[in-house]
């Protein structure tokens, strides 16, 4: 009995000396959300684009009409970009970038030594998360009414006389049918 407990000691003893030598090479990679900014607004005039992630990212890099900006070591990004005059409402992408350590190791293309865990070296891998919105562009209003939208409802005053009218010419019908009621 006192074999038996032994040898069960020492098989625990090898799985767990096992793996406490394997290390992080277990670890779950980490995955980063990203999101960029995107908006409406008359085209010509500039926009503040902000991407955000949920983690460090070793570079953060917004690109909008093929102007790219970056930063290092950050979880935010904030540019403004200039937008392009248009004549009819139109769309443009804007998209984000965030290079992020994983933290998931894979064995090295060499399979050599170095760092020791099981005759293989590890080495991290660089992961990418992508983020894109879309910014709208509208033309400029004609006249100087400050970007207002221009009056479409028709003739609202017109319509309130008649509604008037109406009600007085109704109210007088019915005071006068019922004088000849009573």
């Amino acid at each position: 009995m006192k074999t038996l407990r032994l040898a069960l000691a020492g098989a625990v003893a090898v799985v767990v000396a096992l793996f406490a030598t394997l290390g992080p090479a277990f670890a779950y990679p980490i995955t980063v959300n990203l999101s960029v900014s995107g908006g409406t607004l008359v085209g010509g005039k500039p926009i503040e684009v902000t991407a955000v992630a949920d983690s460090t990212c070793m570079e953060l890099s917004i690109t909008y009409l093929g102007e790219t900006v970056s930063a290092s070591d950050t979880d935010t990004l904030t540019h403004t970009f200039d937008t392009r005059k248009v004549t009819k409402v139109e769309t443009d992408p804007v998209t984000a970038d965030c290079t992020y350590d994983d933290q998931s190791d894979e064995p090295d293309a060499l399979g050599g030594g170095g760092a020791g865990k099981l005759g293989t070296s590890l080495v991290q891998a660089p992961a990418l998360a992508h983020a894109s919105n879309t910014i709208t562009l509208l033309p400029p209003s004609g006249g100087d009414d400050g970007g207002l939208l221009p009056n479409t409802g028709g003739e609202r005053l017109a319509w309130l006389l008649i509604g008037g009218l109406l009600v007085t010419v109704g109210g007088g019908a019915i005071v006068a049918s019922r004088r000849r009621t009573s």
